[in-house]
């Protein structure tokens, strides 16, 4: 269940952010913002083709701990790299890449866990994955935007790009560790 929270936690608490950040700090509109973000729906939907056979091939607990090291990595380099101040090629490959990884490890939280459950016992199951996915994204978004507050208001009255850098830098590491741990509680 944990992993499913996990993989929740980082997809919608990493879009809430991003597109705060874009919005507020680097000024961007909403189509920018929306255009800026297309990218890890691309790398979202392309993996989808791949994750059951790349699963089958080198195992399940290895897929899923690979993706949330991925998701992991991915979001420290997007942490490190951010003083550039724009969505560049560079911002884009690596949404691409966090939306493969978390198509990764959305779609092997629970596929290969109901198929080895006796029949009566997978709709509770199903319903229980459902439940921590849910709760996953409601805590990545509420983390991620006390992040961000927290470091803006240590801030105030001044609200300075560098400020806004800072904010969501904290919030991309917060998901970082919540892609760390994912890796390493993945069944």
């Amino acid at each position: 269940l944990f992993v499913g929270f996990a993989s929740y936690a980082i997809l919608v608490g990493w879009i809430m952010i991003t597109g705060l950040f874009l919005r507020q700090v680097l000024g961007y509109s909403n189509l920018q913002v929306g255009l800026a973000l297309t990218t890890l729906a691309v790398g979202y939907s392309v993996m989808g083709f791949f994750v059951l056979p790349l699963a089958s091939a080198w195992g399940f607990r290895r897929i899923l701990a690979l993706s949330f090291f991925i998701s992991a990595a991915t979001l420290a380099v997007l942490a490190l790299r951010i003083e550039h101040h724009r969505v560049d090629i560079a911002f884009l490959i690596a949404t691409w890449i966090l939306g493969a990884a978390l198509n990764t490890s959305v779609n092997l939280t629970l596929g290969p866990i109901l198929v080895g459950l006796p029949e009566h016992e997978r709709s509770t199951a199903s319903a229980m994955s459902q439940g921590s996915r849910w709760l996953g994204a409601a805590m990545g978004s509420a983390g991620c935007a006390t992040a961000w507050i927290s470091v803006v208001r240590a801030n105030l009255p001044f609200f300075s790009p560098s400020i806004g850098i800072e904010a969501y830098r904290s919030a991309l590491m917060l998901l970082t560790i919540v892609g760390i741990v994912g890796m390493l509680v993945a069944p």
